[in-house]
């Protein structure tokens, strides 16, 4: 047993995980990011201040998610505010679910895969034909024959093949980022180009109607999203890109593809 601001609160190691499993202690605490996040006020405020009735989520009581969450800062460092305590909170739940499984993750059927190269898509194109008309030839000496064959393909035939690997190689990353988001819930995702630009506008649409309800909200920012300049949303489309590209360069690492 731990006291916590005066309070006995078992460890997590003590706690029944039947109900809280890792991906329910997760969105806790995005529900209390979400919270100290609406407004600039609530950057600064204690633990204490927290209305816990608006965190509470799913079939969770304010009881529940209150103690859920006293239990999860348990061994965090104490005497700052709710957003530096929240920091720690979820790191440390991160490192003990990937110290639960740290043995090496096997790569599963879900896993998506690499497209073929542009010269691998033009071997598996003509290598059927070309080992009938070869027969008499081993698989090296056939291999050395269609790398002869693209090597005097012009650049224009050669083209088609580089087009097809470009748009393979795009909807790969595609399914790898939706693999990586499912199976890595632990790892923040990328935001999206809309997400980056109504994060700044949502502010400036909630001070022009500061009664807003979410709902009229999400669908204001919907409309002028779909208003903007292709120039404007390509500058968010940028910035998006950058984020998912190192999201992808990270996950990649960490999986080994």
């Amino acid at each position: 047993m731990a006291a916590v601001n005066g309070e006995s609160v078992r460890d997590e190691s003590q706690e029944e995980s039947s109900t809280w499993t890792h991906e329910k202690e997760l969105k806790l605490f995005e529900k209390v990011d979400e919270y100290l996040e609406d407004g600039e006020e609530r950057k600064e405020i204690y633990v204490k201040d927290i209305k816990w009735s608006d965190i509470a989520f799913d079939n969770f009581t304010t009881d529940e998610v209150h103690k859920r969450w006293r239990i999860l800062t348990l061994r965090v460092r104490k005497m700052r505010n709710a957003k530096e305590i929240l920091e720690d909170a979820k790191q440390r739940a991160v490192d003990k679910h990937a110290n639960a499984g740290s043995r090496k993750r096997k790569k599963d059927d879900a896993l998506p895969k690499a497209p073929l190269s542009a010269y691998l898509l033009f071997s598996k194109e003509r290598r059927p034909q070309m080992a009938e008309k070869y027969s008499d030839l081993n698989n090296k000496q056939l291999l050395a024959k269609i790398g002869k064959k693209w090597r005097k393909l012009s650049a224009e035939k050669k083209k088609k093949y580089h087009d097809d690997y470009l748009e393979n190689k795009k909807k790969y990353e595609s399914e790898l980022m939706q693999y990586f988001i499912e199976n890595f819930p632990e790892e923040k995702a990328p935001k999206t180009a809309f997400e980056f630009w109504s994060s700044k506008m949502k502010k400036e649409i909630k001070e022009e109607h500061p009664d807003i309800s979410d709902k009229k909200l999400k669908k204001k920012l919907r409309k002028r999203w779909e208003r903007l300049e292709d120039e404007e949303k390509g500058e968010w489309e940028k910035k998006s890109k950058q984020e998912m590209d190192k999201y992808l360069r990270k996950m990649r690492k960490r999986v080994k593809v």
